[in-house]
Formats: structure tokens, sequence, C-alpha cells
């Protein structure tokens, strides 16, 4: 297998440029089959030149009065390859299923990261004759919630879970399984119980355990070692987790640059320099989740002129005194922070940008972004993951309210290996993506507001270059 990684900023035409080189390599006689997959349904009808049908819930391709779907290729899409989308209408309901399916009949095939991530090895007995392109980086891994903490805590007291030899993966005992149940030995013992599922992943080292008892699951690197090429798509690759898992797992890469990097658009991304709204974000940790997030509803104080009487009133009181004596100082400086955040927002779009509703966009943490938005901004809000998509070309006014750090037990899962990931580079290529939603994907000027020291620290170093 051979894996080459496509890096370049975004907006420089990674997704159309693959689509040329599949078409021209088809013009000369090339027989390869192709798995390309994308972040989103969307995408997939992008690349296939398929559209979705209105209203369908899983946006199946719009079919023509004999069933079929109805292709409309363009220079911007392989409509003319026919690429096929996976159905979940087989005897297993799944769409892994009907990738499963179309790969085993040899079909040029357009999918989601999701579904591609949900796959196994069984799926795979003809990947070899496939190569597979990756429109942006994968997400490897993710908290398993498959079994509660405690839980796995017993399962490695008794042995029935153990560690393998790198002292990370874990391993299922499946005849010590059956013995502690006093099953017959003999046949799969963990058939159709409770933990099938996890006895599965563990057979395909698939579950890491970090932090004494906290479950990560490790997409399996066996998957991408089965086909005969893997293109990766992206920018910034050294800072997804995705270039730390290939060095742990020994999957060798080279990386073809594009050759624009952050310097050339220096002079395009005018960053608010405001010590007054920048302050919510000096200190290093200032808007990270942990000091942000909102857990409990702000409560106004009972007014003892507002009730009938005295008796009512002693009963809110109380009410009200048991929950401020649950409200911690990191609690009231969360609802703080977040509260100067809505205002920074109100100030910078409204007074300062006067920004339509159509030419803005924001993220902050998901857990606030009611608080932040308020009735004026609940459709600006933006996944500050959010990538694969152009809706938001013609926008000009970005603001990232958020001080990205990885998940510890996602980072500590990364850093298992020899080779640490670096959470500056992490943090910077999710800013970076999300900034490139907006206008600056076509060369055009954006006002960004960044409050956090840390992230816009990070920004000025890219647009100086550094990391190019």
């Amino acid at each position: 297998m051979k894996v080459e990684v496509i890096s370049k900023v975004c907006g420089s035409g990674k997704s159309t440029g693959m689509i040329e080189k599949i078409k021209s390599d088809k013009l000369l006689g090339s027989d390869d089959l192709y798995v390309y997959i994308t972040p989103y349904i969307s995408g997939c009808h992008d690349i296939a030149g398929t559209t979705a049908i209105i209203g369908d819930e899983y946006q199946r391709p719009l079919l023509d009065s004999e069933g079929k779907v109805i292709y409309t290729p363009t220079e911007r899409n392989l409509g003319n390859l026919k690429f096929k989308h996976p159905s979940n209408r087989n005897k297993f309901g799944t769409k892994a299923e009907g990738l499963r399916y179309l790969m085993d009949n040899n079909q040029n095939i357009v999918s989601t990261h999701n579904l591609f991530l949900d796959i196994n090895l069984d799926t795979l007995d003809n990947a070899s004759q496939y190569t597979l392109v990756i429109d942006e980086a994968l997400d490897i891994y993710d908290k398993c919630n498959i079994i509660p903490d405690a839980e796995v805590k017993q399962l490695l007291i008794i042995g029935i879970l153990y560690f393998k030899d790198d002292g990370i993966t874990l391993g299922f005992d499946r005849e010590k399984f059956g013995d502690s149940n006093n099953l017959l030995l003999g046949g799969d013992t963990v058939r159709k119980t409770y933990y099938e599922p996890l006895a599965n992943l563990c057979d395909n080292s698939q579950i890491l355990i970090v932090k004494g008892n906290v479950l990560i699951w490790e997409f399996s690197s066996e998957i991408l070692k089965r086909f005969k090429k893997v293109y990766i798509l992206s920018y910034l690759f050294e800072g997804r987790e995705m270039s730390t898992y290939f060095k742990k797992h020994n999957i060798e890469y080279t990386v073809t640059k594009g050759d624009k990097g952050g310097a050339y658009f220096k002079d395009l991304v005018d960053i608010i320099q405001d010590p007054k709204l920048n302050s919510v974000g000096d200190n290093y940790f200032d808007l990270s989740a942990s000091q942000t997030r909102v857990k409990r509803k702000s409560r106004v104080e009972p007014d003892s002129d507002l009730f009938e009487d005295n008796e009512k009133y002693l009963s809110a009181k109380n009410r009200y005194d048991n929950y401020m004596n649950g409200v911690t100082d990191k609690s009231i400086s969360a609802e703080k922070r977040t509260d100067e955040l809505r205002k920074n927002l109100h100030t910078v779009m409204n007074s300062r940008w006067k920004a339509k509703s159509n030419d803005r966009y924001f993220t902050c943490i998901s857990a606030n972004k009611k608080v932040i938005a308020g009735k004026n901004y609940t459709l600006n809000w933006l996944p500050y993951s959010i990538r694969a998509t152009n809706k938001y070309i013609e926008t000009s006014h970005v603001a990232f309210l958020m001080n990205m750090f990885m998940q510890p037990a996602i980072k500590d899962a990364c850093d298992s290996g020899e080779f640490k990931v670096d959470e500056d580079l992490v943090s910077l290529s999710h800013l970076v993506q999300f900034i490139f939603r907006s206008r600056l994907r076509n060369e055009e000027s954006i006002k960004v507001y960044v409050p956090s020291s840390r992230m816009r620290g990070l920004l000025e170093d890219y647009l100086k270059g550094l990391y190019d």
C-alpha cells in the first residue's frame, strides 16, 4: 500500500484535481477502481454528479422513471463514471453491507467518513483492487461508551479484558468469559451477549484504554493497509491526529504540498487587536471548554413582593439558596466569561463591523451556543470542526470564540506510541479550516475576531508563514 497526502491550502482545488486525475487515468485506459469518501453525504452527491431526493431522510440519489440513478456529468464531478452510493436496501438493512456488496461487484463508490469508519475487515475482501481517496483527514479516535468505566475495571480484575503487548490496546479473553459464565466451551460464548460488540472490537485491536478505565475506539490500521493505494486530501496534515496515528502504526506516507501557505494570505486577514475585546482570553487556558462551559441555568433571587404569601416566598427562596450552594466559583466564572463573549460578539458583529446576518458566522463550544448567540446570532453558529463545505463562501466576518484543546483521553491515545501529537498544530488546523469556510477561499479579504490569546497567536504565526 502507498499513501500520498496532498496537502494544499483550503480552496486550492484538491478535490477538483483528484477528479481530473481519475478522469485522465480512465481516458488513458486505467482499470483502477475507487472508493471516494468525503465528510458529508452532500459531498458524495457533488463528487458522483447525483442529486438527493428532496425530503428523503437518507438523502438517497434521485432516480429516473426506470428506477436508475440520474447522473449529471460536469467538469467538476465524476458523473460520467457513475460512482455508486452504498444502499441500506439489503437483508442486513445497513449501508456497510451495501458498501461490501458494491466492492464485491467491482463498482466505483462514493461514501461518507462515518460509514467508512464503521466498516470492518470482512467488508474488504476485494480492497486490494481499489484506490481509496479520503477527502479531509479521518477522525480516527473517539471516546467509546460501549460499557461503563466501572465495568471496565471489573473485567480487567477478573482477566476477561487484558492488555496486549503495547500496554494500551485491550484484548478480550473469550474462553475465560465462557468459563466465568458457566457456559459450555467449544462455541463462541460471546455471541449474542451484551459483550459481543466489545469482544469484536478487541479482536480487531480497536479498543485502547487510557487513564485506567477510559475506553478509546481506534480505527483499524489494517483496513487502510488492505487498499492498493490511498490518497488523503488535507491541509496542515501534521496537525491532524491521523499523522501521529500513521507513525504509530508504521504506515509510511509522502506529502505533496501546494505553492501557497499562510504567508500568502497575510494581507487578506484583518484580526481584531482590541485589548478590551480580547481581555476575556488573555491567559493561556482562557476560553477552553473546561473554563467556559456553563452547566447551570442562571437564576434570579426571588423577590418577596412578587409572592402572594410569605410561605410561597420562603419556599422559592429555599430552592434558590439550595441552587446557589451548588454553584462553584468555577461555574460562576464560566457564566461571566460566557456572558462577556455574548456581549463582545454583539459589539463586534453589529457595532464595529455592521455585518449583515448572511455575512457572518461564529463558533463557540456547543454547550454555550444558545447563551452566546441569543436571538440575533442563532443561525450564524457553526461547529468549530466544520469542513468540506462551500456554503459560506461569500461570508467576510468570522468569530472564533473558543480556545481549542484536544480531549485529554484522545491526546493520551495519540501519545501512546513513540511519536507525540503537536496539540498546538491540531488547534491551528481546526482554526484555519474554520476561517477558510469564508470568502478567504476565493482569496478575498475577511475580518476575524479571535479573543483567545493562544489561538490568536497561532493564527498570527500561521500568517507569518511559520507553518508553511
